[in-house]
């Protein structure tokens, strides 16, 4: 069967389409990868301030304590004291943070790809540092 005087004109138009199609399709796989990462943001900061909660807490409860058995003359309890309300006003600003960054955990990504090897990875850009264990959230 021989193609019609038509067809290269409509061979030029159609691959840009299908071009287009597939960069859609790249597109739409890419933001369910972020949206996937986002949450497991959310997750990680989550769990990160539940546990910072019972922490404060903790230590609430203890300094209370420290403090209704006060005495002056008592120099090893007033150091402990001392110690509790400096840890409960650190779990403070540490909740507060944290508190911010579930609201938003980064606004920005930067890709990188290493020239030699060809690895790539990704960094997040946010106001607050978030941490999962002994690490960043993730790498590509």
């Amino acid at each position: 069967m021989s193609k019609p005087d038509f067809w290269p004109e409509q061979e030029a138009i159609m691959q840009p389409m299908e071009q287009q199609g597939r960069q859609q399709k790249d597109l739409a796989a890419d933001r369910l990868i972020e949206e996937k990462h986002l949450e497991e943001c959310i997750k990680v900061i989550q769990s990160n301030i539940d546990s910072y909660e019972q922490k404060y807490r903790i230590i609430s409860a203890e300094t209370k304590e420290m403090y209704d058995n006060y005495r002056s003359d008592n120099p090893e309890l007033h150091n402990e004291l001392s110690v509790g309300l400096d840890m409960k006003s650190m779990l403070e600003r540490i909740l507060s943070r944290n508190m911010m960054a579930v609201k938003k955990p980064y606004f920005g990504r930067i890709d990188y790809q290493e020239t030699d090897s060809g690895d790539s990875f990704c960094l997040y850009i946010g106001k607050q540092g978030g941490w999962k264990g002994k690490g960043r959230f993730r790498k590509k």
